[in-house]
């Protein structure tokens, strides 16, 4: 009998055993094949909800037709909760801060939703929309793109001027020109002087796109003071550190930086989706930028009452968004708002895709300007064909 009894025992761990395994291959077999029946679950209610949404909005769009006799001017825009449930009535708080409306459509906000539901939202055709935070944790994927929609409300700017992505700071995207500006839309200044007579400082021109800063009487260095005119009127600020352990300083060099850093003036760059305009990227802002693009570590550096210095040479890429190759309006490359470490110098960036301590002297060397935009914090992009659109 105990001999019968250790053969029952050997039979019933054989039939566990068979069972662990079968239930071990099974999961190894989903697993593998990716039709696990929690995800598949979980994706065919993700999906179903956001038909559901969809419908909900259509059903809207066609009640706002009705109400106003076909003349309906104005899509729905919402991002936040309550305004989103007014036209999708089955929008639940689960999707809150992932799902938006845009221009009657139902888009999704990037690094609100998880990798897997990016997945289920876009098999369903769904479009994305970005905001800065979304844009300062994927550089890689942003810099550089192009804004189809940047315009000015100014008569006098040049709105065939195409603008890209240049960087972000989690609170706010900026964008720069693609190419240099014409000269026509460079700002000058216009002050009455202590004597009562009333001068136009300019920036001096070299054909159409390259300019300098002189020292004639009307030259623009002149219309400002030093650094004062930045930590007193400048929006751009804190794009500038070095203002800051020298704020009394009146060399040339940072008056130069003052007229490329007023806010005011550059204003008419400016549409109401931006919060200001300046005339150049600063050497911090540059740095920044090319740093989160391709993991570098360039540094500028403070080093006296003249200006910075670098920690190394920057030899920027092939990348049209700092270094403009392909173009046929300046020889030299873009001004950088910044005093280089010397009175007579401010930083320049060359169209051989260098920033070094070899500067550019503001009286000698004619290069062009590319002026940048601080978009307002609540602005977000939505991808289209070409590029990302503003809303």
């Amino acid at each position: 009998m105990n001999i019968k009894k250790r053969k029952g025992i050997s039979l019933i761990v054989l039939i566990v055993t068979i069972i662990v395994v079968i239930i071990l291959a099974a999961v190894v077999i989903l697993t593998i094949s990716k039709n696990n029946p929690v995800d598949s679950s979980r994706e065919a209610k993700f999906k179903e909800d956001i038909r559901t949404f969809q419908d909900d909005l259509l059903l809207s769009i066609s009640k706002d037709y009705t109400k106003k006799a076909g003349q309906r001017d104005n899509k729905f825009n919402a991002t936040s909760y309550d305004k989103i449930k007014e036209y999708i009535p089955s929008f639940t708080k689960e999707y809150e801060g992932k799902i938006a409306i845009y221009e009657d459509d139902i888009v999704y906000k990037l690094g609100k939703i998880s990798k897997i539901e990016e997945k289920w939202i876009n098999n369903i055709g769904i479009k994305k929309i970005i905001d800065a935070n979304a844009v300062k944790f994927n550089p890689k994927e942003f810099y550089g793109k192009e804004i189809t929609n940047y315009k000015t409300e100014n008569i006098d700017i040049d709105n065939n001027t195409n603008w890209k992505i240049f960087h972000s700071d989690g609170s706010n995207i900026y964008l720069i020109a693609a190419d240099y500006i014409n000269n026509s839309t460079l700002p000058n200044v216009t002050k009455t002087n202590s004597n009562g007579t009333v001068t136009e400082y300019k920036i001096s021109k070299i054909g159409e796109y390259a300019a300098y800063f002189s020292f004639d009487t009307d030259s623009i260095v002149n219309a400002y003071t030093g650094s004062k005119d930045i930590l007193e009127k400048s929006k751009a600020k804190k794009w500038i550190s070095w203002v800051d352990s020298y704020s009394d300083s009146k060399n040339n060099n940072i008056k130069a930086v003052a007229y490329m850093l007023d806010t005011d003036i550059w204003e008419t760059y400016a549409s109401n989706c931006a919060e200001y305009a300046i005339g150049a990227p600063t050497l911090e802002m540059l740095f920044d930028s090319y740093n989160k693009r391709y993991g570098t570590e360039y540094i500028a550096i403070i080093k006296d009452s003249t200006g910075y210095v670098l920690n190394r040479e920057l030899f920027a890429k092939e990348d049209q968004l700092y270094v403009i190759t392909d173009t046929n309006r300046v020889d030299n490359g873009m001004w950088i708002a910044a005093p280089s470490s010397h009175i007579l110098y401010v930083r320049a960036l060359f169209n051989k895709g260098i920033a070094s301590d070899s500067r550019a002297d503001f009286t000698v060397n004619k290069l062009g300007f590319r002026p940048i935009i601080c978009l307002k914090s609540d602005v977000i992009l939505k991808e289209v064909e070409g590029g990302y659109e503003i809303h």
